[in-house]
């Protein structure tokens, strides 16, 4: 098992190809064993089932957003991209030309929204939908327990959302909208999945699945639209 502590995210930007090199290993948060707010102390397990580099259509991307109510931005064209590879790698490389920066708490939300709708006016309302829908997540009572839960839930809405996600909340975003998340952490070069029916991921034939694949790179989030392996080596 590993054991951090980690912050989600403090500053949103979105789009990267990554250039990348070995296959990779992934990890799920098996227990949580400190409850601090936005910082979240952890255990991670490995996964033993093989995983892909298989991103959202631009066909789910469409229904998703608007079965969530929001409207999509058709010229939006950055998740069009033909991928190289199907294999997960190692991110070793960025490539930032189409960064966009945003330094508010909710950049997840933002950058989810950018890579789902292509455009992220309706952050503050995806994330109201989450922690409204965390109340009624077995997973996360199991998780977490009813009375972490409800303090969390608490204490969002005294910060009117005016502060950072953790990794629950994470959890909690990939079970609202019936995605796989995957968040590459370059501080200890590993994917961690998330996923909706926690913990049991070894269940799914992850072949199957059509996800999203974040990276956080120190106060920034970028949205992953292609893998390859490093030729340079």
């Amino acid at each position: 098992m590993f054991k951090f502590i980690k912050n989600i995210a403090t500053l949103c930007l979105i789009l990267l190809i990554a250039s990348t090199s070995t296959h990779k290993d992934v990890f799920y948060i098996s227990e949580i064993v400190g409850f601090y707010d936005t910082f979240t102390d952890f255990n991670l397990t490995k996964l033993n089932n093989k995983h892909y580099f298989k991103p959202v259509s631009n066909e789910w991307r469409t229904q998703k957003c608007e079965s969530l109510g929001f409207k999509f931005n058709k010229s939006s064209s950055f998740l069009k991209k033909n991928k190289t590879t199907d294999s997960l790698y190692l991110l070793t490389e960025l490539d930032e030309q189409f960064l966009v920066y945003d330094d508010r708490e909710n950049c997840l939300y933002m950058t989810l929204l950018l890579a789902i709708c292509g455009d992220k006016m309706n952050y503050y309302d995806l994330r109201k939908k989450v922690l409204n829908n965390m109340r009624n997540s077995k997973e996360l009572l199991n998780l977490i327990g009813e009375e972490n839960l409800d303090k969390y839930l608490t204490l969002k809405k005294e910060k009117v959302l005016n502060d950072y996600a953790s990794v629950v909340e994470l959890i909690a975003t990939a079970e609202y909208l019936d995605v796989c998340i995957y968040l590459y952490v370059p501080a200890f070069k590993e994917w961690i999945l998330y996923y909706k029916d926690w913990p049991n991921y070894e269940k799914f034939n992850m072949e199957n699945e059509h996800c999203l694949y974040l990276v956080k790179m120190d106060v920034h989030i970028f949205v992953i639209v292609d893998t390859k392996p490093d030729v340079s080596k």
